[in-house]
């Protein structure tokens, strides 16, 4: 229990936290039903080959004609939870995964990128294979050749021979993060590499073909340096054969409570202690925040929390005491407690948060101009769970919406 009368409850199975949710004392929030099925989903993961669990019955279905979809294999400290976002992310996922196809991730700082490179390689062919990783800003151009493409022997006296990273990835991955900051030398080499499947070692005299899969990650708009003349036009367009948007977590706030729990879980390990879960405060003040730096900047401060918070306790609100609390609404509220419509109310927190979702809603709609399906993208919900907000928020007829 927490320090606001919310409470929290964790389900394990074997000792390990499978997911968490409020009990039946506190009203349900409005996640609660995809939740549910993501908890559902979550139990197959850890039931495996059990008979009876809804994975079996997608594979007697695929034996009876209907062929069923790509079961994917998130890499540790990745969580897929139930809003629309990560939900739309996982059917491209799902597609990238049963393609041997390059793929192009993009997506902010911090929104998880290397995890999705990690997801498509550990859930497709090639994941017995080696995965290789490399970051196209961190080193220098000249070496950053030598371990992309490989130096044949005896190239210089000194330098040793290597195979490179393409050749050592085998059939499995390669993923070039930062694919944006590649030297524009370095660009047209990559470019070959990737049209003739072959890769030439500095000091060799033939090629060599390659047969890894390349995924490369950005934070940058490609498509702004392609018109800056700062990235090959014809690189771009052969990177984004397929192309994977990692959704922000500010599109994706209906994973913010499993998200929390999991690292959680992750840093109460760490630390060897037991930590008993979020209060509702505590939650309610993660849910408000912008998060600029998105599940990085999320996992960083619920770590921080954990190292607050005793062992054995709940994390409240005090632990995460870096955070900034949300600006009491403006908009005029309905007296409470009795007050008559002369009195000095004090604003209750479930009005303060239906005033902020009132404000987040009305400016999703004018910059739409009233398009409901594009606002519900934008505010990372679908469009019924939008309808449902207007209703419970009164704004079925407010002018905003037009």
């Amino acid at each position: 229990a927490g320090d606001d009368g919310g409470r929290w409850v964790a389900v394990r199975l074997a000792g390990s936290l499978v997911a968490a949710a409020f009990d039946r004392a506190t009203p349900a929030p409005s996640w609660a039903g995809d939740f549910l099925l993501y908890l559902g989903e979550r139990l197959d993961e850890r039931l495996g080959e059990r008979p009876g669990t809804a994975r079996d019955v997608r594979r007697r279905q695929a034996g009876d004609g209907e062929k069923a979809p790509l079961e994917l294999d998130p890499p540790p400290g990745m969580v897929l939870g139930p809003s629309p976002a990560t939900r739309a992310f996982v059917d491209e996922a799902r597609i990238a995964a049963g393609s041997r196809h390059d793929v192009l991730i993009l997506g902010e700082t911090g929104s998880g990128k290397e995890l999705a490179a990690r997801l498509l390689h550990r859930s497709g062919a090639g994941r017995d294979a080696p995965f290789l990783a490399i970051n196209c800003a961190a080193i220098p151009a000249e070496l950053l050749e030598a371990e992309l493409f490989g130096v044949a022997a005896r190239v210089a006296t000194g330098v040793d021979p290597r195979p490179g990273l393409f050749l050592e990835a085998g059939e499995g991955t390669l993923l070039l993060d930062e694919i944006g900051e590649l030297p524009p030398a370095l660009q047209a080499k990559l470019l070959r590499v990737i049209q003739e499947r072959e890769v030439l070692p500095l000091g060799a005299s033939r090629p060599r073909p390659i047969a890894a899969r390349l995924i490369s990650t950005t934070n940058r708009d490609l498509a702004a340096r392609v018109d800056d003349g700062r990235f090959r036009a014809d690189l771009y367009y052969r990177l984004q054969k397929l192309e994977l948007r990692v959704p922000p977590l500010r599109r994706r706030r209906d994973d913010l409570p499993a998200l929390a729990l999991a690292f959680a879980a992750g840093a109460a390990g760490e630390a060897g202690k037991r930590v008993r879960g979020l209060s509702r405060g505590a939650l309610e003040l993660l849910l408000a925040q912008p998060w600029p730096g998105n599940v990085r900047q999320l996992q960083t401060a619920v770590e921080r929390a954990v190292l607050r918070c005793p062992d054995g306790g709940t994390l409240e609100r005090r632990h995460f005491r870096d955070l900034v609390a949300p600006p009491p609404a403006q908009e005029p509220q309905p007296a409470v407690d009795g007050a008559g419509a002369g009195g000095a109310s004090p604003l209750t927190l479930k009005a303060q948060l239906e005033a902020v979702e009132r404000r987040a809603i009305r400016r999703a709609l004018r910059r739409h101009r009233g398009h409901k399906a594009r606002a519900a993208a934008e505010l990372g919900i679908s469009r019924q769970g939008l309808y449902l907000k207007l209703r419970r928020l009164g704004l079925d007829d407010d002018p905003a919406r037009s």
